[in-house]
Order: C-alpha cells, then structure tokens, then sequence
C-alpha cells in the first residue's frame, strides 16, 4: 500500500487532515487502521465499497468502522457493492460511531460533508451492474451551506455530468481501483468510463480526487503497476487577499 499526499488551499482557520478510505473489499484492514494512527487525520471520510457483504452481516466491516471511529470522526458514504442496505444496516454503522451520509450532508467544524450515494447496483455475473442517475435534488440546498464543502461519491464518473459545475469545494472518490492496470501511468479500464478512462486516480482541476482504492473486488483480478493506497489530504487555510 501507498500513502499518496495533497496538499490544498480553502476557507480553513487551521489545516484540516482528512484521510480518504476506499474501497477495501473486505480485505484485512490492519495496514490501513495503522497507517491511519501514524497520520492522525482530523476525520476519515469513506468513499464506499469497504465491504462486499450485506452491510449488517459483515462483522469484519462492524471491526473496521469501530477502529476507524477510534483514530477520527468518521464519515461514510456507500458504494455500488453496498445496494444492499436496510435499517439494520444503518443502525450497525450507528453502534461503531461512523456517520453515514445517504444523500445528505453534515457539519464538523468548519467543514461541511456530503454523502451522494450510489446509484449503480453491483450483481454477481452474468446479470451485471444496473445504473440510475443519482439523487442530485438535496445538491441544491448542500451548495448554499457555509463551510469548506467535502463530498463523498464513489464514482469518478458522477463527477463531469453532475458535479464539475457545483459549488462545492472538494469532491472524494473510488470505484476505478487505479484503473486496474496501468500503462505510462494511465489507467487501462474503468466500469463507468470504459477503456482508458479519464479519472482513476490522483488530483483533477485542484479540487477533485480519486483514490486507486485499497484492494479488488475479486482477489484473482491483478492489479499491474498499480499499487493499492490510502489518500491523505492537508487543506490549508488560504492566504489573505493582497
């Protein structure tokens, strides 16, 4: 695993550290919950598919978020692998102390977190994925919100049609896994975007990330020249206007 770090500029009065987690695949989250005390982020935010499971079944994942909860605020917004979401579910991610963010938004601190949640329904093959566009009308009030805006959206895809024109500060993703394979340190291919796909890792128009994510969704899929990594980004209180 990499640790791969930004730095940004916004409407901070002190740096804010956020740690952004993605796409574990219910792999063993020891080397990432270490990685994360040693970087001591002010939160975690949880761009989706931490897990492949029915949410409220996954005692791994319940492991997880309670450690997660333990090193900072943890903000959770879910992923196309977790459609399968019930009241149980919430309320098992409730107990670790992770908030969960299903198209809406919250404050901490000065910062105001998002959750746009995924529209896209994994299935196992041969039925494939299914997709709807996602719920954009709560973006509305969200944009009119005071604070340094963070969202959390799984897929870099949703970024370009639905949300490179918003007032919003930072957007958050996953999904791509680094593009699966990459060539001259280019993605090869991406569900969503097809092959060669624009956005699969790394910082765009200095306010959109997209994290490689931290494992596959099957373990027999390689990942070539493409490391696993945690994202950590450092927003900086921006310099007076001369």
């Amino acid at each position: 695993m990499e640790i791969h770090q930004y730095t940004l500029k916004g409407k901070v009065n002190k740096t804010r550290r956020i740690a952004l987690v993605a796409d574990l695949h219910d792999r063993d989250a020891e080397l990432l919950l270490m990685s994360l005390r040693a970087r001591r982020p002010d939160i975690i935010a949880i761009a989706g598919d931490l897990t492949n499971n029915r949410i409220s079944e996954a005692e791994q994942l319940r492991e997880t978020l309670s450690s997660m909860a333990a090193v900072a605020p943890t903000f959770y917004s879910l992923g196309n692998h977790e459609y399968d979401f019930t009241e149980k579910s919430a309320q098992m991610v409730a107990e670790c102390g992770v908030k969960l963010l299903l198209d809406e938004y919250t404050d901490w601190n000065e910062l105001c977190i998002g959750g746009l949640r995924s529209r896209s329904k994994y299935r196992p093959f041969p039925k494939g994925r299914s997709t709807a566009v996602p719920r954009l009308g709560w973006l509305d009030e969200y944009e009119k919100q005071p604070g340094y805006k963070i969202l959390l959206s799984h897929h870099p895809e949703y970024y370009e049609p639905y949300l490179k024109e918003r007032k919003i500060d930072l957007v958050l993703s996953g999904h791509a896994h680094g593009g699966q394979m990459r060539l001259f340190d280019h993605g090869l291919f991406a569900p969503g975007q097809g092959v060669w796909p624009r956005y699969t890792k790394g910082l765009h128009d200095g306010r959109f990330i997209v994290s490689a994510g931290l494992a596959n969704t099957e373990p027999m899929i390689p990942r070539l020249f493409n490391p696993t990594e945690l994202v950590i980004i450092d927003i900086e209180k921006e310099s007076p206007a001369v």
